[in-house]
């Protein structure tokens, strides 16, 4: 599964610097504010995560909080695309 989602994450995504630190933003788990700031300073469309305190959140301005394997259920990748 990890190097499913590694390759598949790979080809659709772009690594981006985040210049102007970190945002105001509140998580559950303080050490989750940077994911959740970066996410938003990224543009980000989605967090993929296995963090219960992340999950439980479901969507956090606009950007959607799943499992890896629900991300690649909706992105409609499957094993046999390895």
């Amino acid at each position: 599964m990890r190097r499913l989602l590694r390759r598949y994450i790979s080809e659709i995504c772009e690594v981006i610097s985040i210049e102007t630190g970190i945002v105001d933003v509140e998580a559950r788990d303080p050490n989750d504010t940077h994911i959740l700031a970066a996410a938003i300073e990224g543009g980000c469309h989605f967090i993929i995560t296995g963090d219960r305190d992340l999950l439980e959140l479901e969507e956090y301005k606009g950007i959607v909080i799943t499992t890896p394997a629900y991300f690649l259920k909706i992105a409609g990748v499957n094993e046999t695309q390895t």
